[in-house]
């Protein structure tokens, strides 16, 4: 059997190469595909560690407001109540004096008695 050498037309010819440009795009459409995965796989677990900064922040900062809130009491309540122990005083004082007597305040101001027991009473 004897092959007969036909030339190739130039349809088979650019159908052929849409082909082989086909399979090229096909390829670099997969390997794209495969890195977007991996960034995208790494985003999230980026995105995770972020979550989980994120949280541990915030208990920290809570934690924070707590101690800094409870010590501001602690060093608070001391001067309150030194402070209501002088307004006792000077109540005390007031009660049997003169109402038009000045006396001495906590802040180092004088008042009359009648006007201390007025804004001690309100």
């Amino acid at each position: 059997m004897t092959t007969i050498y036909t030339p190739e037309s130039p349809d088979n010819k650019a159908i052929r190469e849409l082909r082989d440009e086909v399979k090229k795009l096909r390829f670099s459409i997969e390997e794209f595909n495969k890195v977007s995965s991996a960034q995208t796989e790494k985003i999230i677990d980026l995105t995770g560690k972020m979550l989980i900064l994120t949280i541990a922040m915030l208990v920290l900062i809570g934690f924070n407001l707590y101690v800094y809130i409870k010590y501001s009491k602690i060093q608070v309540a001391p001067i309150v109540n030194e402070q209501t122990r002088k307004n006792q005083q000077v109540l005390e004082r007031c009660k049997y004096t003169d109402p038009n007597q000045e006396v001495d305040m906590t802040d180092g101001t004088k008042m009359k008695c009648s006007d201390f027991i007025k804004k001690f009473r309100e």
